[in-house]
């Protein structure tokens, strides 16, 4: 991890994202590249004390058939739509827990 100087020297700053909750959604070429940046993202969480939402997981194999987007890049597949929905509805119902608590 970065120093407190090293930090400031690189523009970090933390303070605006300590103890506040994330979500992340990961996009790589390949099959293993969403996995690493998907980790690299839980250790950068765990030193700013992030809230991920761990459950439900999504994860989309947009180069599998059928196909998951159309020509303009919009979700089309129904079965990916309803896990996002899901994730979205998770980050919902936790930062309303984390608003709740004094």
């Amino acid at each position: 991890m970065y120093s407190s100087e090293e930090r400031h020297r690189l523009g970090i700053s933390t303070a605006k994202c300590v103890g506040r909750q994330a979500g992340a959604i990961v996009s790589t070429g390949g099959g293993f590249g969403g996995g690493r940046a998907q980790y690299h993202l839980r250790q950068l969480g765990v030193f700013l004390d992030l809230h991920f939402i761990n459950k439900p997981e999504f994860f989309l194999n947009a180069f599998q058939p059928p196909a998951k987007f159309d020509e303009e890049g919009n979700l089309i597949d129904k079965e990916a739509k309803e896990k996002l929905k899901q994730v979205l509805l998770s980050l919902q119902a936790f930062t309303l827990r984390l608003k709740a608590k004094p």
